[in-house]
């Protein structure tokens, strides 16, 4: 999804073995964390593993855990409930999860205040999306969402101080951003591959460090005269390829921009 070791000094990680099922094989998975392997679980400190295991009895799917000195480091899990557990050393968190049943576990997410990388994915919601308040996550740099099924807006998440890069992946369904505030770190924003028709909610974004805007394979139509990106002072790129754009007064475009990508309109 992107380069961690920009972000995160992963280099001496140790990643638990896990083991894959004949579930796991006939629902093409990669294996799981499994309370049968002791040997890989009492490489976690005692109380990180008790919650590991206490997890793991709940039925959470855990597909990675990487540690470092005995703390966890790295840990995805999918389709799973989370609960009231803190990870002190965790830098990277990954869940995903495709069942409609099971939401954002908001306590969870705001116990890990270590978080550097942060990745939301396969959830689905209908309209306007709650999101977890990340503003007293100062370390946060990086943030993923991957959306199944409609979600037209992109909801407020606090303000985390220095997050640099966002990340909505593709066919998410996104048709624009809510009232997302000031992002001051900001350095670039990838919404690729969704719904977009036009840049008028771009206004609701104050980020003065953008550099990168990635807009292509959306339907933007209107450019509003790139007024709605007018604040973004130090934005250098700016992509709008492959979209239904019919007309271009690149006069009224951000006065530090020097690449707009316009391949593949109309």
């Amino acid at each position: 999804m992107t380069d961690e070791s920009k972000y995160v000094n992963n280099q001496y990680w140790y990643k638990l073995k896990t083991v894959q099922s004949e579930e796991d094989v006939k629902k093409r998975r990669g294996g799981q964390l499994r309370l049968s392997d002791v040997e890989e679980l009492e490489k976690v400190c005692p109380e990180e593993r008790r919650f590991l295991v206490e997890m793991i009895k709940s039925d959470a799917r855990i597909p990675i855990c990487k540690v470092f000195a005995g703390h966890v480091k790295d840990l995805s899990v999918f389709d799973s409930r989370l609960g009231d557990y803190r990870f002190p050393y965790l830098e990277v968190f990954s869940c995903f999860n495709k069942n409609k049943s099971i939401p954002i576990d908001h306590q969870f997410i705001l116990n890990q205040k270590m978080l550097r990388m942060l990745y939301l994915g396969g959830i689905h919601f209908k309209s306007h999306p709650e999101l977890p308040d990340l503003s007293s996550f100062s370390d946060l740099k990086y943030l993923y969402f991957h959306f199944y099924g409609s979600n037209p807006v992109l909801a407020p998440f606090g303000n985390p101080p220095n997050l640099e890069r966002i990340k909505v992946e593709r066919e998410s369904g996104l048709e624009k951003l809510g009232n997302l505030g000031s992002l001051p770190s900001l350095v670039e924003l990838d919404l690729s591959e969704n719904a977009f028709t036009s840049l008028e909610s771009f206004a609701n974004l104050d980020a003065p460090k953008l550099k990168k805007l990635n807009l292509n394979h959306n339907k933007i139509v209107d450019l509003c005269g790139f007024e709605p990106i007018s604040q973004f002072k130090s934005l250098e790129i700016l992509d709008l390829s492959h979209n239904l754009v019919e007309t271009v007064d690149a006069r009224a475009s951000p006065p530090s921009l020097e690449k707009l990508s316009l391949d593949h309109n109309n």
